[in-house]
């Protein structure tokens, strides 16, 4: 059984790229799961077109959504206990929210991968509460604000 990674993007971003980045990083070593969002301008060619999350509480229900639907769907082949989330600017700040909002949605994640994105949500007091249910975490920025 292998092990499960949730990727997010950005603001304007696609799924696709991000899987298409894990994939290259991690091979075959864990199930990637891709969160796609809403999509930025629905009138653009599908190859055109971007997304976006509406909210880190929206986030968290398309995670647990899809985690369940995966769950089913590959049962005995993925292992959804404690799965790495890995958050890509507006994947990073909003999942850094929705992640420390509850017990239960932080027990999810035995690691969590914050990379660019929002130096507010990125505290050291989320930081520790992550840590205190077992989770490692990873914080990436090249901001001055970070």
């Amino acid at each position: 059984m292998r092990p499960l990674l949730i990727a997010t993007h950005g603001a304007g971003g696609t799924p696709e790229a991000h899987c298409e980045r894990w994939l290259a990083l991690i091979e075959t070593r864990a199930f990637i799961m891709c969160t796609r969002g809403r999509e930025t301008d629905r009138f653009l060619p599908p190859d055109q077109r971007g997304y976006f999350y509406d909210g880190h509480i929206e986030l968290g229900k398309e995670v647990v959504r899809a985690v369940a639907a995966l769950e089913k769907k590959f049962e005995g082949r993925v292992d959804v206990t404690r799965a790495t989330y890995a958050g890509f600017s507006q994947g990073a700040s909003m999942g850094a929210l929705f992640i420390h909002q509850s017990r239960e949605y932080a027990a999810m994640f035995g690691r969590v991968i914050l990379v660019e994105g929002g130096a507010k949500e990125w505290t050291v007091s989320a930081a520790e509460r992550l840590r205190d249910v077992g989770a490692r975490v990873a914080v990436f920025c090249g901001q001055a604000s970070c």
